[in-house]
Formats: C-alpha cells, sequence, structure tokens
C-alpha cells in the first residue's frame, strides 16, 4: 500500500490582505501530476483544507476542480476537517463524494467507528484501512460536567482524545490481524513539536489544553498522519508519526522551511517499511531584510531573485540609530528595482547605546496583532489580572471563541 499524506492547504489564505490563488494552483496542479507519478492507493489531506469555514468562491472552486481530476488518478482520497474547517460546510457535498471514493470527515462523528475507511487498490481488494479522525473538539469526546476547574477540563479532554483513537483502534484490529496497515490522521499540537512563531501564537490559544502527549495514539498504528503544524517533522522521535506541514508557506515565519508531501509506503505483514518526503516546488518567495537602513538597503542590493518566478513578497525591519524622515522611499524604490513587493514595513525600531540587536525584542508582527487570543492576554495583562487567573480565563476565552465559530 502506497500513501500520500499531505495537510494544511488553507486554501482562499491571505497574507497581508494578498492572495495566495497562484501559489495554491500551483501546488494542486503540482500534486495531480505527482498523483500521475507515483499513482498512490490513497491520498490523505490532515486538516484545513480552508483557512476560513466558509472561504471564496475561488477557492472552492480550486478544491472541486482539483478533486474532479483527483478521483480518476487516485482510487482512495480520505479528507479530514480542521480547526480552520467548518465541519457542516465540508461535509455539505460528503455524499456525492463518497460515491466518487472521496471520503470527506469534516467533524467528529456520531459513531466513531464510521470515521474507519477501508482502503482498496486498483483492482477492488482491500490493502489497509484509515481511521480518519477530523479535529476533535471538547464536546466531540466528552461531557462537559459542572463545576470543573481548568485542570479537569483539560485532563478530561485528552482523555476523550485518547479514548476515542483507543476505539477505532480496537475496531481496525481485523485488518492488523490480517497483516494490513492501519493508519490514523490527526489534526492537533504533538507536545514537543516545533512550531514557528506565528503558529505558536495561535497553539496556545486555550493554554496548554492544545498539547497532546503522542501517548494518546495506541500502538497499533502503523503510521499516524498529522496536520495543525505548518512545520515537517517527525513527532518526538516517533519515525511513524509525522507532520506533512503546508504546501506554501503561510507566513513570512515559515519563509525558510522546506514545503513537502510525504510518501509512505506499507507491505502486508511488515507495516510500514518507507517513508519518503517529496519537495513541493516552491512558486513565490517570502523574504525578511532587516537591520540598519545601510545594511537594507545592501542586502536589497545583492538579493538575487528569479525573474521567471513572480515577485518576492518582503517584509522590512528597520533598526534605526536616530528617527529619520524619508527613510521608506529609498527602500522602496530600491526593492521594485529587484522584483520586491514589500508587504509589510512598520515603523523603525531604534537602537539605544545600551541595547544590541541581539538583546532588542523583535518587532511587533501584524499576525500577533491579528491574534484574538494574543489580544486577550495583553488585554488581561494591561487591566492588572492576577497570573495565577489567566489560565482559567484563557480557557474560558477558548470556549467563546469556539461556540462563536460553531455558529458561524
Amino acid at each position: 500500500m502506497l500513501l500520500l499524506h499531505t495537510a494544511d492547504w488553507h486554501l482562499g489564505q491571505r497574507l497581508c490582505e494578498q492572495d495566495r490563488k497562484e501559489e495554491h494552483d500551483h501546488f494542486l496542479q503540482w500534486l495531480l501530476h505527482t498523483l500521475t507519478q507515483y499513482r498512490p492507493d490513497a491520498l490523505v489531506v490532515a486538516g484545513d483544507v480552508f483557512d476560513v469555514g466558509y472561504p471564496a468562491k475561488y477557492a472552492e472552486m480550486q478544491y472541486y476542480n482539483f478533486l474532479k481530476e483527483a478521483f480518476k488518478i487516485c482510487p482512495n482520497i480520505i479528507i479530514t476537517g480542521g480547526n480552520h474547517d467548518a465541519p457542516n460546510a465540508l461535509n455539505a457535498p460528503r455524499k456525492l463524494l463518497s460515491a466518487l471514493n472521496v471520503h470527506v470527515i469534516g467533524g467528529a462523528l456520531a459513531n466513531p467507528t464510521d470515521e474507519i475507511i477501508t482502503v482498496v487498490n486498483r483492482q477492488g481488494k482491500t490493502i489497509g484501512a484509515v481511521a480518519a479522525v477530523p479535529f476533535l473538539r471538547e464536546g466531540d469526546v466528552r461531557t462537559l460536567q459542572a463545576g470543573e476547574n481548568y485542570t479537569d477540563k483539560i485532563a478530561a479532554y485528552k482523555q476523550g482524545i485518547a479514548q476515542h483513537y483507543q476505539l477505532l483502534a480496537h475496531e481496525m484490529m481485523t485488518h492488523k490481524n490480517n497483516g494490513l496497515p492501519i493508519i490514523a490522521t490527526g489534526h492537533l499540537y504533538a507536545a514537543g513539536s516545533a512550531v514557528s512563531d506565528t503558529e505558536d501564537r495561535e497553539m496556545h490559544i486555550i493554554g496548554n489544553q492544545g498539547q497532546m502527549e503522542v501517548e494518546i495514539f495506541p500502538a497499533e498504528f502503523d503510521y499516524i498522519a498529522l496536520g495543525h503544524i505548518h512545520k515537517p517533522q517527525i513527532v518526538s522521535g516517533r519515525q511513524h508519526i509525522r507532520y506533512s506541514g503546508s504546501p506554501i508557506p503561510l507566513s513570512f515565519s515559515e519563509r525558510n522551511d522546506a514545503k513537502q508531501v510525504l510518501l509512505v509506503q506499507f507491505e502486508q505483514g511488515k507495516g510500514l517499511v518507507n517513508i519518503e518526503a517529496l519537495p513541493v516546488p516552491l512558486y513565490r518567495r517570502l523574504h525578511r531584510f532587516k537591520g540598519s537602513f545601510e545594511a537594507v538597503q545592501n542586502q536589497l542590493a545583492q538579493f538575487e531573485h528569479n525573474t521567471v518566478t513572480p515577485s518576492c513578497w518582503a517584509e522590512i525591519h528597520l533598526q534605526l540609530n536616530n528617527f529619520t524622515f524619508n527613510y521608506e522611499e529609498p527602500i522602496k524604490q530600491l526593492a521594485k528595482d529587484q522584483n520586491i513587493d514589500i508587504l509589510k514595513f512598520p515603523p523603525p525600531k531604534l537602537q539605544t547605546n545600551t541595547q544590541t540587536d541581539a538583546e532588542q525584542p523583535e518587532s511587533a508582527d501584524m499576525e500577533l496583532l491579528q491574534n484574538y487570543a494574543a489580544v486577550f492576554k495583553a488585554k488581561c495583562k494591561a487591566s492588572g489580572v492576577n497570573p495565577q487567573d489567566m489560565p482559567e480565563l484563557e480557557y474560558t476565552f477558548s470556549e467563546l471563541l469556539q461556540n462563536m465559530n460553531d455558529e458561524l
């Protein structure tokens, strides 16, 4: 059995008000070519198909146009919802798509065993099974109890997720006992995973609630296909637990990440035998220029850009010894000459005689200002909230956000 694992497409995403349509078009065309070249038995998309629950129409067209071609190439397509996806919206065409062997699990199902997808090859023979587990909200895995404190809530939530996977693993043991591989998906934050700055702020929207220990995954699973964290990686040294990462850099903090999809091979009676990372070609570069006025000018002048590809998107972080006017125009003109579009150009940071570059904090990131949790924490701090009360407040705030998202 050959499986291709990808996640976190975030179709419809915008960066500094710029849409990513061309980049996603390029990725999806490459993915169709990759499916044709390697002919996997199953394609798994582990959550966050879209960037928002109800995306722009062009993003929906990208999704359906891809599926229209992909099902002709790949006999099993398995798509799960992430925290950015609206379960009802993703599930809307579910029955129709299932006729094409496109299995969509937008949110947790009333009967968890319905999340189990049997994988059949091109000859119709069963060759494995996938527990297509979407992003699990707290209400999906446990009943809320009156009078619970923060610690109890977190422990019950994690236990509920662990039991969800245990139930599915138990139900899939017939396949396992027949020597067939069993795989699970997940859209969560596995403790110990490396994240980008932007993601780190998002992951901690509910304190430590989002961090799940890898022990929640039963050992019976041959492979765990994860989504939610955009940096591709092995989790806690467990070779069979992987984040594929996002296929395009979704923020400037991801500008240096190597984007990829994972080709996972299994053999009957042996389980997992090989994992190969397939690099996703970069369509548009993201770059950060940082330093003094002269340093940034030099960086721009020496910047090498392939003129065949679209313009590079950049952010500029100036550090000045003294405040001065007219610092923007020379830099903007130089960037224009180099086919660089500046998307972020915050006010310069003033150097002091007592601070070095290494000692000074990073200038404010616009994503930070757009993050509800970060703004909430900043407001609490400014209001003098006791730090000991913050975990409970963050948890309550996260519940409010989740309820708002579920109603959209």
